[in-house]
């Protein structure tokens, strides 16, 4: 008997038919074997970010101004100030997180599809030339974004108004909020849907949204949950933390960009595999 391993033995190899890994198996292991990447990239997308979440800040605070003042008329001088800037920080972050900022998203979108597909990825230098393809595109769906925006704002406050001010007509203004509503959740749920879209076709503005609508509603339940559990994972740091922005801040780089975007841009990147480019 050798003392010596005998390395010249062929080994067991590669299983030809091994069994492909569900996809919640995939995305755990991912989220854990990219923890730090993902850290880097959420930084990065965030510091990035601020002059849109301050465009967005200031937007918002004068767009809600009236339904904001209608709620806090009652309150306390500084209580009013206070509760105002929370409910503008966590609109202003949602949409951020849920609807993005523009040629920023198309290249944090394309970390995250590399991170989907395991391919190994210089998260700035191989991020760039993305962010310059498709930066008209990203562009044209920021200033839908911020048009969507506005309209929806006038058109709940209107409908809100007149539900108030003619009670005979009240239960057909609550049906166009809830319609409006709706449309505003499936419109946010387009959204990883438009950019992995955008970077993984080369298609027009409306082929983008026609086909991230259809990926939306047609897996609306599992997309509709992803968005809910991303939402409240901005909202309950901002309203149980918001007073200490450093906690925020660590809560939002460490378990917020794991738990919120990567959810929503692994579900879309495998939906589109799947509906898509298999087809």
């Amino acid at each position: 008997m050798s003392i010596f391993n005998n390395y010249d033995k062929p080994g067991k190899g590669v299983e030809k038919n091994k069994p492909k890994k569900l996809p919640i198996v995939i995305f755990f292991e991912t989220a854990v074997r990219k923890y730090w990447k993902f850290i880097q990239s959420g930084a990065l997308f965030t510091l990035f970010s601020i002059p849109w979440l301050i465009f967005l800040y200031i937007g918002l605070y004068f767009i809600l101004y009236m339904p904001i003042s209608s709620i806090i008329r009652d309150m306390d001088p500084t209580q009013a100030s206070l509760m105002a800037s929370m409910i503008c920080a966590t609109l202003s972050f949602l949409l951020v997180t849920l609807w993005g900022s523009g040629p920023l998203s198309a290249a944090f979108s394309f970390v995250m599809r590399s991170f989907v597909y395991e391919k190994p990825i210089w998260i700035v230098s191989d991020s760039k030339p993305i962010l310059k393809e498709n930066l008209k595109q990203s562009l044209v769906v920021m200033l839908i974004d911020v048009g969507v925006l506005g309209l929806s704002a006038v058109a709940m406050e209107m409908y809100w108004t007149l539900e108030k001010t003619m009670p005979n007509g009240a239960v057909v203004f609550q049906i166009f909020q809830y319609i409006l509503l709706f449309i505003i959740i499936v419109y946010t749920i387009m959204h990883p849907y438009i950019y992995q879209l955008m970077i993984t076709f080369d298609c027009t503005i409306k082929e983008l949204y026609k086909n991230a609508m259809f990926l939306s509603l047609a897996k609306l339940p599992l997309n509709l949950l992803l968005m809910l559990i991303g939402a409240a994972i901005i909202i309950v740091p901002i309203w149980f933390f918001g007073i200490y922005p450093l906690v925020v801040g660590i809560l939002a780089l460490t378990v917020g960009i794991v738990l919120t975007r990567f959810p929503l841009e692994f579900y879309a990147v495998q939906n589109i595999q799947k509906e898509m480019l298999e087809k």
